[in-house]
């Protein structure tokens, strides 16, 4: 559900990030693995740990980063709707109301 153009939206760009910092990971590998140019991920990078879902770690000139206890459940919640949104949970109980008839 990304309205079919091929861009990914904030949520699904902060999930991949999240998901590449559990294992703890240099900033390069996840301007790669998140796919997006130095700038924008700096941007969701200093967002990121400044709302407390990364914390970063310097060793000389190098950063890297690691999801947090609140990274993790947002994380968790960002993957729950995102499969509702996706159509990939559970559909509604039978006897549910349905619209169109």
């Amino acid at each position: 559900m990304n309205g079919g153009n091929g861009r990914r939206n904030d949520i699904r760009i902060v999930m991949e990030i999240l998901r590449l910092a559990q294992n703890q990971s240099g900033q390069t590998r996840i301007i790669y693995g998140s796919n997006l140019n130095y700038k924008r991920a700096k941007y969701y990078l200093e967002t990121l740990e400044r709302r407390g879902y990364l914390e970063s770690k310097r060793r000389d000139r190098r950063i890297s980063y690691r999801i947090t206890q609140r990274g993790r459940q947002a994380l968790t919640c960002i993957e729950r709707v995102l499969q509702l949104l996706d159509g990939q949970a559970a559909p509604p109980p039978a006897g549910a109301r349905q619209s169109g008839g």
